[in-house]
């Protein structure tokens, strides 16, 4: 696949490069171009080595300097053309901390003088009251893998602030205006978006892609996904779950979905089928046939949480003979279809352990959606189970590709994932997790410490513009009081609100990340006499998709989705603004 996919037409970014830089130009293959993908925002790139034609780029609503040590290939052409643009009104967003290396005449335009670059071994928020900023909690800090550049500078301009500083309160990203322009500009090295310094998905993407739309000159689009949420749950047994045996236990007759719906929430419920007991049957067909919950054949049961009766392979990793998985999936067939239910599409598998043998089986049944955090094939404990590079940045927690064994099959998983030595309020794969008496992770129930780990999940989920998945455990709900697990709810439900959360299930996000990724704006064109914003799609999509529209009145940006209709081949579709 190429490395770039440009978008035509006067909404499309300049994304500013220089591909001679040999030393620099794979932070941006690594950190800036996946993120720009997968955010879906429309760019046309300017290669400083190619000697560009300036008068080529006409019209655009941002200018985006990608890529480190640009500053020497700033010719005096090119430095007056960007200050000419960015005074009418075009944006700016810089990438490149190391300043030092500007033409004077650009540095007194934008009015930061650079001075010695210093390391630095963390980042704290300084200004949460900004658009880029305004989902972070005040005074967070963001601790780096690596100790990373920074440009220590000297702010001579007015309208300007910081968002962020290090750890000796110097400035690391700035925010300001530039006559009828804004601007953006990291002093923290572009190495930031790499996963071995900080990485994407680790809770400052938000700011990555905000800062683009902030200074873009609207109206501006992005084909990323809507704020969807939904909710995972593993290891459900109902009733016969042996950690909930009180009377107001969460787990008895599955009440916990209940009180999921009525918050919003479309859970897909990972089954311990044989434990299953008769009477919580009625209370599953009932939330299936209304679309009210999905359900996955999890494992057959697993009261140790030691693998030992699993259904796609085992534990080991040793595959599941031919006729070892034909009685398999002849007795979840039979169960599911006793129930007057079928298996939700995207697999919800014990471990996350899907042998290889399986492929077929799950095929034919059209379960081709999975949401796993190994590959195929191996065992949860196998440290190869994790050796893949799924897009688009490579990490295991936040994932929108094919499954490498068999691309029949499509991973969309959305899920933090710290250490569980960490006992901070930080999301984390399951948010339960330290918050109750389960394996004597805490001494009582938790309430505002699991809200607070539910909503930064969550959160998590949709300022990285994957999706917001609540994800536990049933163990872990079914310590939990009835009347506690509501009040987890309701408090998430106050922290996520802002966000205008989708609700919708599993099955649904498997499949619109599928066309998402299967299709891609081409051209984005915005006619100002006519208010109305043109666009070209090219790939395919089997379900209606959205378009971010963002717009600004009074200084405050706001957006709408516009809908784009299931297509082959390719699409024209036009809004109105």
């Amino acid at each position: 696949m190429a490395l770039y996919q440009e978008v035509k037409g006067n909404l499309s970014f300049l994304l500013i490069v220089d591909s001679s830089l040999n030393h620099t130009f794979p932070v941006v293959k690594e950190g800036i171009i996946p993120a720009l993908h997968h955010f879906g925002i429309p760019y046309q790139v300017m290669d400083l080595a190619r000697s560009p034609l300036l008068k080529r780029f006409s019209s655009f609503p941002g200018i985006i300097i990608g890529q480190e040590h640009l500053g020497k290939s700033f010719t005096p052409e090119i430095t007056r053309f960007f200050i000419e643009k960015i005074k009418q009104g075009t944006g700016l967003v810089s990438f490149d901390a190391f300043l030092g290396e500007y033409p004077p005449e650009w540095l007194d335009f934008i009015g930061i003088f650079p001075g010695r670059v210093v390391l630095t071994s963390l980042i704290k928020l300084k200004n949460a009251n900004h658009y880029i900023t305004s989902t972070h909690p005040k005074e967070e800090i963001k601790k780096l893998k690596k100790p990373l550049e920074l440009t220590l500078v000297n702010i001579r301009k007015e309208r300007m602030g910081v968002l962020f500083i290090d750890g000796e309160k110097n400035p690391a990203l700035l925010v300001g205006f530039l006559e009828k322009g804004r601007f953006v500009q990291f002093v923290l090295s572009a190495k930031l978006w790499i996963l071995d310094y900080f990485g994407h998905t680790e809770g400052l993407d938000d700011v990555f892609w905000k800062s683009i739309i902030w200074i873009a000159k609207k109206p501006v689009v992005m084909k990323a996904m809507p704020p969807f949420v939904t909710a995972r749950i593993d290891d459900a047994s109902g009733t016969a779950n042996i950690f909930g045996k009180k009377r107001n236990s969460a787990n008895k007759k599955f009440r916990y979905l209940d009180t999921l719906n009525r918050y919003g929430y479309i859970p897909n419920v990972g089954l311990f089928i044989d434990d299953i007991i008769s009477e919580d049957i009625s209370t599953m067909r009932i939330k299936y046939e209304e679309g009210k919950a999905e359900f996955s054949p999890h494992a057959f049961t697993d009261p140790q949480n030691i693998g030992e009766k699993l259904i796609y392979m085992k534990h080991s990793g040793e595959e599941f003979s031919e006729k070892e998985l034909e009685d398999n999936f002849r007795r979840v067939d039979k169960k599911f279809f006793s129930w007057g239910m079928k298996p939700s599409r995207v697999v919800n598998a014990h471990f996350a352990e899907i042998g290889i043998n399986s492929l077929p089986f799950l095929k034919e049944r059209g379960q081709i959606y999975t949401m796993n955090i190994i590959r195929f094939g191996r065992a949860y404990a196998d440290p190869k189970g994790r050796d893949w590079n799924p897009k688009p940045y490579g990490y295991c927690g936040f994932i929108f590709d094919y499954m490498p064994e068999d691309n029949s099959f499509f991973n969309v998983i959305s899920h933090p994932f710290i250490s569980l030595k960490d006992d901070s309020t930080a999301p984390r794969f399951d948010f339960l997790w330290g918050c109750t008496p389960f394996w004597k992770e805490s001494p009582y129930n938790e309430v505002e410490k699991a809200a607070k780990r539910g909503a930064e999940q969550i959160k998590r989920g949709l300022d990285n513009l994957f999706f917001g998945c609540l994800m536990t455990h049933e163990q872990r709900i079914a310590t939990l009081s009835i009347e506690e697990w509501e009040r987890i709810l309701s408090l998430i439900n106050e922290t996520i609100t802002s966000y205008k959360p989708i609700f919708v299930g599993y099955d649904y996000i498997a499949q619109y990340a599928k066309s998402k990724i299967e299709s891609r704006l081409t051209k984005a064109h915005y006619i100002p006499e006519a208010r109305k914003i043109e666009c070209y799609l090219e790939g395919k999509t089997n379900i209606l998709t959205k378009l971010y529209i963002f717009i600004e009145r009074k200084g405050e940006i706001e957006y709408t989705l516009g809908d784009i209709p299931p297509f082959q081949k390719s699409i024209d579709v036009s809004f109105k603004l």
